[in-house]
């Protein structure tokens, strides 16, 4: 098995996006993030993940563009980027 085929796990794609698992967790049931629940475990193809990483940073590239930000927090990954991909932030930390 090639490595853009390769199996991952929540924990794996977690480190990978340095994102809480739940995180993870939360978006995948969201079906914002691609995954397969394999019995009772949750896979990912990191292949799917790099394009969905490429395609939500272009988003907030644009929406930074759009907004007149065009390099500040958003543009940044100033924690509105979580926020704005499902996390919702409640007192400086993520709700979970």
């Amino acid at each position: 098995m090639n490595e853009d085929q390769m199996l991952m796990t929540i924990g794996e794609v977690a480190r990978l996006l340095k994102l809480k698992p739940q995180t993870i967790y939360r978006w995948v049931q969201q079906k914002k993030l691609p995954g397969a629940k394999i019995g009772k475990e949750w896979r990912f193809r990191r292949s799917a993940i790099e394009r969905w990483l490429d395609r939500y940073m272009k988003q907030q590239e644009e929406a930074a563009e759009r907004d007149g930000a065009g390099g500040g927090a958003a543009a940044a990954g100033g924690g509105g980027a979580e926020e704005r991909a499902g996390g919702k932030k409640e007192g400086g930390t993520e709700k979970n």
